[in-house]
């Protein structure tokens, strides 16, 4: 429910010109919580047991887990200092009302997510299992490994308004989840040399990168399929898209597992990750297309200011 409500209230609160800004530190926000979280309960559980006033506390997973929780209730106070805006446009119709010519909008918009969306549940959640069965990395080393790649998701995020200013839409979505789909690939094909020395070190490298990629384009596609559905759909989108990243996520699950026990290989199994990754991606150039001419023809239409007489 707080994903629903969060990007279209954001850009709600957030004047136009800035909702790259806004967006990109929302995704970086949740970079930096991973990162606090993590060295919150590493510096706990490291604590072990600490004697309070006679009161012997023990820092284990209970209560690690428990801190993090009451940290967490914190938020809806934050929450009601936020003001609510009055949007610019009052609708009569109810948030869940689809007009008839807006049904086309939505499932356009909605494609790339699904493609997406299946894409990561086929890698995201397995990697793990690629590194300890293909390479034998301890869990110790690849939890070390994803620590620093989301370090590069929270400093790559803030990027992402400048890459946006210099490359466009087709940068900051088409270019960066390209790039992000060949490190997938390569990191799948060092399972067919895995016996080499070079194997293990290109597709670590591969991980680490490709995640923070991958992360850096989110901001872009949500700011872009946000304007693509107009104010009066946001909501309705941010629902839908939710609910796409839970019920591919499940789906993607079952397909990794119906596909490891017909031991098909991992790096098949990427292979095919990629080719969904491509195909959303090359969905989105139709939106971008949409919302440039949109701009265009708006930029075109605003009067020019008037010339003051020499």
């Amino acid at each position: 429910m707080l994903n629903v409500a969060s990007l279209p209230m954001t850009l709600r609160l957030t004047p136009a010109h800035q909702s790259s800004e806004a967006l990109s530190l929302q995704f970086a926000t949740w970079a930096a919580a991973s990162i606090c979280g993590g060295l919150l309960s590493t510096a706990l559980q490291a604590a072990g047991k600490v004697q309070l006033g006679g009161i012997t506390m023990v820092f284990d997973e209970h209560a690690t887990l428990l801190i993090l929780t009451l940290i967490a209730c914190a938020a809806p106070i934050f929450y009601l200092k936020l003001p609510d805006p009055v949007p610019e446009k009052n609708s009569s119709h109810h948030w869940l009302h689809i007009h008839r010519e807006d049904w086309p909008l939505l499932l356009r918009s909605l494609v790339p997510t699904l493609c997406i969306a299946t894409g990561a549940g086929l890698s995201i959640q397995f990697l793990n299992l690629f590194f300890s069965h293909v390479h034998h990395l301890s869990s110790r080393d690849y939890s070390a490994f994803g620590s620093i790649s989301n370090v590069l998701v929270l400093f790559v995020g803030l990027l992402v308004p400048e890459v946006k200013r210099r490359f466009g839409w087709r940068g900051a979505i088409l270019g960066v989840q390209i790039v992000a789909v060949g490190l997938l690939v390569v990191m799948g094909l060092t399972e067919l040399q895995k016996a080499a020395v070079w194997a293990l070190p290109v597709a670590v490298a591969a991980f680490i990168l490709r995640q923070p990629l991958m992360s850096m384009a989110g901001p872009s596609t949500s700011e872009l399929t946000m304007s693509y559905v107009g104010e009066r759909n946001r909501e309705l989108v941010s629902a839908c898209s939710g609910a796409i990243w839970s019920g591919a996520w499940w789906i993607a699950a079952r397909t990794f597992q119906i596909l490891r026990s017909h031991d098909l290989p991992y790096w098949q199994v990427f292979l095919t990750t990629g080719v969904l990754y491509l195909f959303g991606t090359v969905a989105y150039l139709g939106l971008i297309r949409v919302v440039e001419k949109r701009h265009a023809s708006e930029a075109s239409s605003d009067p020019l200011p008037a010339q003051e007489p020499v």
